[in-house]
């Protein structure tokens, strides 16, 4: 009987990628499960729409085997069963709880969340004779929107759930936190039906904001809807920059563009600055008069009147959402407008904050988590779609492939987080030398590679002659160390070298290598012969 054949630690490494890049697939599902989930969610404002669609996504990224939707009724201390998965609702006649009473009431008054394990989830549920296991389990999360809790919603489940006890909390909460918003704006329109025109046409945008995940599309499709829905010539949303100390102009419909490229607020100064600190809205009839913003008004206003109402995210101010010159020219801004851009501006936040979502979503699903370059599967089409451009419209396409010389033994010497250093800190000398039409790429372990678009190759080899002096030059700095880096590079070009992806990237490898077998720190391409050289040599 022959011996088993032991996997070598290459097989073994191969398996570990696989079974990670398996479980990032997973975690990318179910972050973009959930994404659609809470767009969902937030796209009605028909109670019962938003009651379904929050079961229903509850149940299909949850695996539940029960699940309640509980409200307040108005005018009771009474927490009403309005809709559940799992079970007969007309066979529950007892679906109300006083505030406190059991793991649904304990959960409203607390504000906070209450879970239940094994045998006491038997009866949870009024009238339900439920069958429990040593697994099962319920989570009562609270529906809080502006700090009032308006309800819970309640998630059974057991070994059988898609997931686990341990993690399906922080899921449901981002469910139950879109719930509440939704379900805070449903009553909105509920007791605003008397503007039934102008909420229909809200509900029209706020349909269309959750439909488009690019975040300039949803930024831009926002304005246009607030000029139309308010009655106003200019519009502009201004977004936090990542320190949350100033605002910037993200997008503007009628002001000029060099107004939006050099608009910058301070948090707290200025009108906007004001809502953005505060985080309340600020209707003004006339800048001239006014108390706190008192000034004359500005020469690109037909009117002394303005409106601007914060964006909020789960309280959060995210940005301000700013309207001027309301229409009919010399007509003021009054509280009813006010109040329909809160309410859009509600909309608005939870469309932005799922368009960044999803911008990061995919951002990481495609770039490096060590360095921030772009992935090795990104960069594979990525240069496809430059060859086959660059072949229709007879421009060439150029490659550098770049390896850091004896990074092995850096690590070896001086350990992986060090090596990891130096990795981050040459990603950023790669990036800063790169034109904003480059793509620069980890290609994996030490190796690097940057597309070089409508660039022939002289252009390409000045570019790596650059790069490889600047990195030659560098004195890095790193945990008390003064280290000197090298990288070697080879160069190619398409068509000149290569016509296709595979065929670029193989004559940039050999490059690259015969770059190393002459000693390193070297540019080395082929010439007109497809012979190969060494630059400056």
């Amino acid at each position: 009987m022959s011996a088993a054949i032991k996997e070598t630690p290459v097989e073994q490494r191969l398996k570990e990628l696989e079974r990670t890049v398996e479980e990032l697939k997973r975690e990318l599902k179910l972050q973009k499960d959930l994404l659609k989930a809470t767009s969902l969610i937030g796209s009605s404002l028909s109670l019962s729409q938003v009651i379904t669609n929050v079961l229903d996504s509850v149940h299909e990224i949850v695996g539940s085997k029960r699940t309640a939707f509980f409200l307040l009724e108005k005018g009771t201390d009474e927490i009403v069963l309005v809709g559940g998965r799992g079970f007969d609702i007309d066979a529950i006649k007892e679906g109300r709880y006083k505030v406190g009473e059991g793991i649904v009431g304990k959960a409203f008054k607390s504000g906070s969340v209450k879970t239940i394990t094994g045998e006491n989830v038997r009866g949870w549920l009024k009238g339900l004779g439920n069958e429990v296991k040593e697994s099962s389990w319920v989570v009562a999360i609270p529906l809080i929107a502006d700090k009032t809790v308006l309800g819970v919603l309640c998630v059974e489940g057991d070994d059988s759930s898609k997931l686990s006890f341990d993690s399906v909390t922080p899921f449901v909460k981002i469910l139950a936190e879109s719930a509440a918003a939704a379900v805070r704006n449903a009553h909105l329109y509920e007791d605003l039906n008397a503007r039934t025109e102008q909420l229909a046409t809200l509900y029209e945008i706020g349909s269309a904001l959750t439909s488009v995940l690019n975040l300039d599309r949803v930024l831009n499709l926002i304005v246009d809807s607030v000029t139309r829905l308010i009655g106003a010539e200019i519009c502009s949303i201004m977004l936090l920059d990542p320190t949350k100390r100033y605002l910037k102009i993200r997008v503007a419909k009628g002001l000029p563009k060099s107004v939006v490229e050099k608009t910058v607020i301070k948090v707290g100064e200025s009108i906007s600055g004001w809502v953005a600190k505060h985080g309340r809205p600020l209707l003004i009839k006339d800048i001239e008069s006014h108390t706190l913003f008192k000034k004359k008004s500005d020469s690109k206003y037909t009117t002394k009147s303005l409106l601007s109402v914060p964006l909020k995210v789960k309280d959060e101010v995210i940005g301000v959402l700013n309207v001027n010159n309301k229409i009919p020219k010399g007509s003021v801004f009054v509280e009813e407008d006010a109040n329909l851009l809160m309410l859009f501006a509600t909309q608005a936040a939870i469309a932005i904050e799922n368009a960044h979502l999803y911008e990061e979503v995919e951002r990481l699903a495609i770039t490096d988590g060590l360095t921030g370059l772009y992935q090795h599967r990104y960069f594979q089409e990525k240069l496809e779609n430059e060859i086959r451009r660059g072949l229709r419209y007879n421009h060439p396409t150029s490659l550098l492939m770049i390896d850091i010389d004896h990074f092995k033994l850096l690590n070896d010497t001086y350990g992986h987080q060090v090596g990891d250093e130096v990795l981050k800190r040459l990603a950023g000398i790669f990036k800063s030398q790169a034109r904003e039409h480059d793509t620069v790429a980890r290609y994996g372990g030490e190796e690097f590679a940057i597309i070089l678009p409508v660039t022939p190759k002289e252009g390409a080899l000045s570019a790596a002659e650059r790069l490889r002096r600047s990195i030659e030059a560098t004195q890095f700095d790193v945990n008390g160390l003064n280290l000197r880096i090298t990288v070697s590079i080879g160069v190619a070009s398409c068509p000149q070298d290569a016509k296709s992806r595979e065929e670029l990237i193989g004559k940039a490898d050999k490059a690259l290598y015969a770059a190393k077998r002459t000693g390193r720190n070297a540019v080395c391409y082929f010439d007109d012969r497809g012979n190969l050289q060494v630059l400056g040599r």
